[in-house]
């Protein structure tokens, strides 16, 4: 399947914007979106800040048998799981700093900025072992996003869905900036200068 310019130049806008505002490293993250029963994802080992068409693959989201499941994200299955249970169109999953700094001391977040508490009430965060291609969260995952429009795996990242990636990438971005704003609260607390 030829992946029109389109989604490319998206995938390659909401890259380049997530490594640009520091919410990943060099090559770390990782989106797709579906297409029907299809899905577009970036590809292992990808540079989000500088995606190439090549860097994308489609895969079914009911089959991951394809010669394309060796090169897709080792989140593959996360984002099928995520695509099965939930009315997610686009997902985006980045190494977001604050947000993975302070969900290894929470259960939850519960952001205290107006937006986030507009947006969010609580993000809720997932404590269990995880390395880059585990399957061990994918159906708490799953079914936190019915409810939740991010999650976060603990110490890994914040995982969002969206009616598209720009949607994704705000409720992203939106988590990390709540979660800056509950650190930052916290050392003025404590009497440190920033």
């Amino acid at each position: 399947m030829t992946i029109s310019k389109k989604i490319v130049e998206k995938f390659q806008n909401i890259g380049q914007d997530a490594f640009l505002t520091g919410l990943i490293a060099s090559k770390s993250g990782n989106m797709s979106v579906r297409l029907k029963d299809k899905m577009i994802i970036t590809t292992t080992g990808s540079s989000l800040g500088r995606l190439t068409e090549n860097q994308l693959v489609t895969l079914s989201i009911n089959n991951l048998d394809s010669p394309n499941l060796k090169k897709a994200s080792t989140a593959v299955y996360l984002h099928q799981a995520i695509y099965k249970k939930t009315d997610a169109q686009a997902i985006i999953h980045l190494h977001c700093p604050a947000a993975v700094a302070l969900s290894i001391s929470e259960r939850e977040i519960t952001p205290i900025d107006s937006e986030g508490i507009y947006y969010f009430q609580r993000i809720p965060v997932i404590h269990k072992p995880f390395q880059a291609g585990s399957k061990n969260v994918l159906n708490e995952l799953a079914d936190l996003l019915k409810d939740y429009r991010v999650a976060i795996v603990s110490p890994h990242g914040v995982f969002a869905k969206g009616k598209d990636l720009d949607e994704a990438f705000f409720w992203a971005s939106s988590v990390e900036q709540s979660s800056k704003i509950i650190i930052q609260r916290r050392l003025l607390d404590q009497g440190k200068k920033i």
